[in-house]
């Protein structure tokens, strides 16, 4: 094999782990602080979540893009400071998800249930809230999550 042939292996090869290595939620979210939110569901469960939250603008602008997995019981709270009508999206973002909007008393306002990845179609909160719970797709109906579900604690 001839030296520039061995070279362009080597870089791919290169790119390739530094990729995969990038893609890594410790990597991706070392800059996050992380925490436990519990929900109240509308099935009467009360449900552990470990979180990361996504706090000031840089974070919640990067939630979780480029993200490849979630296990079962983690997600991303986005706290914001005042009541906002709040319109997120997937760019970027390689899993589907399901997306609580919560209220400023810790009420569901609106779920939307399993978000295409990749797409830069707005997903609205349709009322003023305080938080978005991004968890993977399908656990809000697993776990009975809607609009009779409550936020009772975020904390680090």
């Amino acid at each position: 094999m001839n030296l520039a042939l061995r070279t362009s292996l080597l870089a791919v090869m290169l790119l390739a782990t530094s990729i995969a290595a990038a893609a890594r939620p410790e990597r991706l979210l070392a800059d996050f602080q992380t925490g436990t939110v519990i929900l109240a569901s509308s099935r009467h469960h009360c449900l552990r979540i470990n979180a990361w939250f996504a706090d000031s603008r840089k974070q919640q602008a990067q939630g979780l893009m480029f993200i490849e997995k979630l296990e079962a019981f983690e997600g991303m709270l986005f706290r914001y400071r005042q009541r906002a009508t709040i319109n997120m999206w997937m760019k970027n973002t390689y899993i589907p998800l399901d997306m609580l909007f919560i209220r400023a008393n810790g009420e569901v306002a609106r779920v939307e249930a399993n978000t295409e990845p990749l797409s830069e179609r707005r997903i609205s909160s349709g009322e003023p809230v305080t938080r978005v719970l991004e968890l993977p797709a399908g656990f809000a109906a697993s776990w009975g999550l809607d609009t009779r579900s409550r936020l009772l604690l975020a904390e680090r």
